[in-house]
């Protein structure tokens, strides 16, 4: 069989994978059992309730690993949204002596089955995404994704952060991110005191 017809085949076969019919589709209540599912907020959603309140923030970043850190401060305003299943957070403080706003969006994805955030600012014109995990022991929050960094001179690179519970009014974030040379360093921490 020579190589023409091998590809004629290989071609046809392709095709007719394609054109096969798509799997059943369940019935019209079972569907609507499953979007009623998904949509529902439960534990996990509740689990970060603990989130919702104002807090006062010490931000110290690291432009680079060896640089001294800069310290500022700032507000973050949470709430709950869409009744319970997102949390809005707002958030203004003082970024290398410029003011600065921005807000993000925390949920958990039901059919993923994992914590979802979403942060954009006045110092980007991109969303960073993120997906993570909650560990119970540790009260500990691990997020991956990508967020921009045109300082290093590419559109998005990975990131990850950790979100730590010292207590019901206390909290720290750490954003880890790679450098120059590629090597993974902590980026920023930011200490979080709720306001009483």
């Amino acid at each position: 069989m020579n190589s023409n017809r091998c590809l004629a085949l290989l071609l046809l076969a392709s095709l007719a994978a394609c054109m096969a019919a798509p799997a059943a589709m369940p019935d019209e209540a079972t569907q609507m059992q499953r979007w009623t599912e998904y949509g529902a907020p439960g534990p996990a959603h509740q689990a970060l309730g603990q989130r919702v309140g104002t807090w006062d923030m010490v931000v110290v970043q690291f432009g680079a690993p060896g640089m001294p850190p800069m310290e500022s401060r700032g507000s973050s305003t949470v709430q709950w949204m869409l009744d319970g299943r997102f949390l809005r957070d707002d958030t203004t403080a003082e970024v290398m002596g410029a003011p600065f706003t921005g807000f993000g969006l925390m949920g958990y994805d039901n059919l993923k089955k994992k914590y979802i955030s979403t942060w954009c600012d006045s110092m980007s014109t991109g969303i960073a995404t993120f997906e993570g995990d909650y560990d119970p022991a540790t009260h500990t929050l691990h997020y991956s994704g990508w967020s921009a960094d045109p300082a290093i001179a590419q559109a998005w690179v990975p990131m990850r952060s950790t979100e730590r519970w010292i207590d019901a009014d206390h909290w720290v974030m750490q954003s880890f991110a790679p450098g120059a040379d590629g090597a993974e360093f902590m980026s920023m921490e930011i200490r979080y005191a709720r306001r009483k």
